[in-house]
C-alpha cells in the first residue's frame, strides 16, 4: 500500500463517520488575514453552506468573524473557480490574446512541471526563482517548505510575499525580484 492509499485509509478512519452524516459542522481557522479567527463551517450533503465564528474560542475576536471570513464561502461556489489543471494552447501572449486554455490531466500537469524544473536545473539552478504568497495563518509553515524545496532544488532564489490585499504582496515580490535579478539579495 502506497502513501496515498495509507492517507486515504487514515482519513476514512478519522472522518468516515462524520462524512456519512448529512449535516455537520467543521471547525477550522480562517486564513484570510493575520487574526487567525476560529470558524466553523456548516456542511450539508457534503457542501459548505455557512461560515460563522466560534463563540467559545479565544482566537481572533472571541467568537466573532468579519465579513471577509463569513463571505469566503463564495469562493467555493465561484463559477470561475479552477478545479483541474489547464494548459495554454495559444503561443501568442498579450492583453488581448485569448490563451485558449485546455483541460489536461494531473499527470500531464505534473510531468510538464517536472520536465521544466529538471531542464532549468541542468541549465542553471539559479535561473529558477520561486515566489509564493502564503495565507497568513500558514505563512511560517509555507515559508519553511519553500526554503526546503529551493535548497533541495539547488537554488537560493525565492521571494516570499504577504497575504493578498492585507499586505503589499506584489510589492514584496517585485522588490525581491529586482534585487535577485541584480544579484543583491539571496533570500
Amino acid at each position: 500500500m502506497g502513501i496515498i492509499e495509507e492517507d486515504r485509509e487514515r482519513y476514512r478512519k478519522i472522518f468516515g463517520e462524520r462524512d456519512k452524516q448529512k449535516d455537520y459542522w467543521v471547525y477550522h481557522v480562517c486564513g484570510l488575514c493575520y487574526c487567525e479567527c476560529a470558524i466553523r463551517v456548516k456542511v450539508v450533503d457534503g457542501k459548505p453552506i455557512a461560515i460563522e465564528g466560534v463563540p467559545e474560542s479565544h482566537k481572533g475576536p472571541k467568537g466573532g468573524s468579519c465579513a471577509r471570513g463569513v463571505t469566503s464561502i463564495m469562493d467555493y461556489y465561484d463559477p470561475n473557480r479552477i478545479l483541474y489543471p489547464v494548459k495554454r494552447t495559444n503561443p501568442k501572449k498579450g492583453l488581448h490574446e485569448d490563451p485558449q486554455w485546455k483541460r489536461i490531466s494531473w499527470e500531464e500537469a505534473l510531468d510538464t512541471i517536472s520536465e521544466k524544473l529538471i531542464e532549468t536545473r541542468k541549465r542553471n539552478p539559479h535561473a529558477f526563482l520561486l515566489t509564493h504568497t502564503p495565507g497568513p495563518t500558514g505563512s511560517s509553515r509555507c515559508s519553511g517548505g519553500v526554503h526546503m524545496f529551493a535548497a533541495a532544488y539547488g537554488s537560493d532564489s525565492w521571494a516570499p510575499g504577504g497575504p493578498g490585499v492585507l499586505c503589499g504582496a506584489s510589492t514584496h515580490h517585485i522588490t525581491l525580484l529586482d534585487k535577485e535579478v541584480l544579484g543583491q539579495v539571496s533570500c
